[in-house]
């Protein structure tokens, strides 16, 4: 007989969401059974369906395998993916570690909170993932931590203020490479928000982050955004910022947006190439 913590366990290593309990029927509430097999770590498998979650706490040494699946927001209240932060050793650094999300379909339509809350982490990929309803008035994804790489997104059905696509808000070593970003605000914004205290970058500055080749579609807000809050006490710096292309501020604002709000010389070393953007709407910076 195999043991209780190895009864779910594929003899090739993978975890099988169905193994624990969820169907998949984008009827039932899947939450507790999705959470059970992502506890257990490792090769996480969805392959198929739709599965309704109330949100999903990540841990380290995992592997999001969605496949042609579907993780989508029940009801608001948490972030569908989010690492929690927690304290450790006088660092928010070490619980969060080899960290892979792919493929798939993520829907956070009627959610109140950033879809994906991933900071603090250490070998973050994401990759070939889809979103296809931002929450309301949120992020699509609020990443921060340390050699952290966005390949290949596909985000859509941004239309309003505040929902950015990719935003990091902390670390060294963040990419962006490829995709394609519908946003209803900034496509892709760099810099933190002190009103958060995890998203305010004071543990760790921006640093060492770029994005290449990304096809965005910003309908009120900047294509790209780097930036320094006022009240911030680090530094964003050394970004790159090569062939973004498509339309910005449609609606609002307008292309790129680089400045320092605390007017103290924080934005550094910024470096922007090859970007060929459409502009709409009565305001352009």
């Amino acid at each position: 007989m195999p043991s209780a913590s190895s009864a779910y366990i594929d003899p090739t290593g993978n975890v099988y969401v169905r193994n624990y309990g969820a169907t998949g029927d984008g009827v039932n509430n899947d939450t507790a059974a999705v959470q059970a097999a992502v506890n257990r770590g490792g090769h996480v498998v969805f392959h198929f369906g739709q599965f309704l979650v109330d949100g999903i706490n990540v841990r380290g040494g995992l592997w999001l395998d969605f496949g042609n699946a579907t993780l989508k927001q029940r009801v608001p209240g948490r972030s569908l993916l989010r690492a929690v932060e927690t304290l450790a050793n006088g660092s928010y650094f070490g619980t969060f570690k080899d960290i892979r999300i792919t493929g798939g379909y993520l829907d956070a339509t009627g959610g109140n909170q950033h879809l994906m809350r991933l900071l603090f982490v250490e070998n973050l990929l994401i990759e070939d993932v889809t979103i296809i309803g931002y929450p309301t008035a949120q992020w699509a994804m609020a990443l921060g931590g340390r050699n952290v790489l966005v390949r290949n997104p596909q985000i859509y059905g941004g239309q309003t203020i505040f929902q950015d696509g990719v935003h990091f808000v902390h670390g060294q070593y963040l990419r962006l490479e490829g995709g394609y970003i519908v946003s209803g605000d900034d496509a892709i914004a760099i810099g933190g928000e002190p009103t958060d205290p995890f998203l305010g970058a004071e543990p760790d500055p921006l640093r060492f982050v770029s994005a290449k080749g990304v096809h965005v579609n910003s309908r009120s807000g900047f294509a790209a955004k780097v930036y320094v809050q006022a009240g911030s006490t680090v530094d964003v710096s050394d970004v790159d910022i090569d062939g973004v292309y498509g339309r910005a501020g449609q609606l609002r604002n307008g292309g790129m947006w680089i400045h320092d709000y605390s007017n103290s010389g924080k934005v550094k070393r910024v470096n922007v190439a090859g970007v060929a953007l459409e502009l709409g709407g009565a305001q352009h910076d």
